[in-house]
């Protein structure tokens, strides 16, 4: 027997019959995007209380309308495969209202399962459950794991970071940095050297050797001078 079935009116069916023998049947629901291990163990739970586990999803259409245009992350069909693929499931369905109301009236289980961050008298089916004689049970770990937590952690690694420069900048300033680096490393260029003019030769210069002063030659004594000289004598 298939565990999805889309109309609810044929599950209605196999879980009549299945109260007639006094199993329990426990319904759980929930968008169930992007399943994660707090769904496995709010479910893993839930099938612990009863015989037989139910999920009911929320159509594509009630997800949009609970969570907003950008959900749901997975299309309902894919979620319904997914968790009917899971071993504590026995059954899945989907509704389309925005709360479990009518598909717990079609349905009529014998437990309902909502998770640890609801309070069992303050469900949004509390009325329903009422009439319908349901009693709620509370399952699974502390509320840790959060699909919507994990789409906004998605969608962050997911965004492109920020260019430090644009391309034409970053073009640009590379430019400088590539013209200095291949001016350090490539070799000087050895500039032609000019032609030199042959300096003249310098003349040698003579030494200035001092010369002796010739010595004025002696004055002759006049002929009268020496007469008279001879004659006092």
């Amino acid at each position: 027997m298939p565990k999805f079935h889309p109309q609810s009116s044929t599950l209605s069916t196999i879980l009549g019959a299945l109260r007639a023998q006094g199993k329990t049947i426990v319904l759980a629901n929930g968008c169930f995007d992007l399943l994660h291990v707090g769904h496995v163990r709010f479910l893993a739970d839930a099938k612990s209380r009863g015989d037989y586990l139910v999920v009911a999803i929320n159509s594509d259409e009630s997800v949009r309308a609970n969570k907003g245009e950008d959900r749901p992350i997975i299309p309902e069909a894919e979620r319904a495969e997914v968790l009917a693929s899971l071993e504590c499931v026995d059954y899945v369905t989907i509704f389309g209202e925005t709360t479990a109301d009518e598909i717990l009236k079609a349905l009529h289980p014998t437990l309902h399962a909502k998770g640890t961050d609801y309070d069992p008298t303050r469900v949004p089916e509390a009325d329903t459950l009422k009439l319908l004689g349901v009693n709620t049970v509370i399952c699974g770990d502390p509320k840790d794991h959060s699909t919507r937590d994990l789409v906004a952690r998605l969608r962050a690694e997911a965004a492109p970071a920020a260019p430090s420069a644009t391309a034409p900048e970053a073009e640009s300033s590379a430019k400088p940095e590539a013209a200095k680096g291949s001016a350090m490393s490539a070799p000087a260029k050895r500039l032609p050297e000019k032609a030199v003019k042959p300096q003249p030769k310098a003349k040698p210069v003579a030494n200035d050797v001092a010369k002796p002063i010739a010595k004025p030659a002696p004055k002759k004594k006049a002929a009268g001078a020496s007469r008279k000289s001879s004659a006092k004598a």
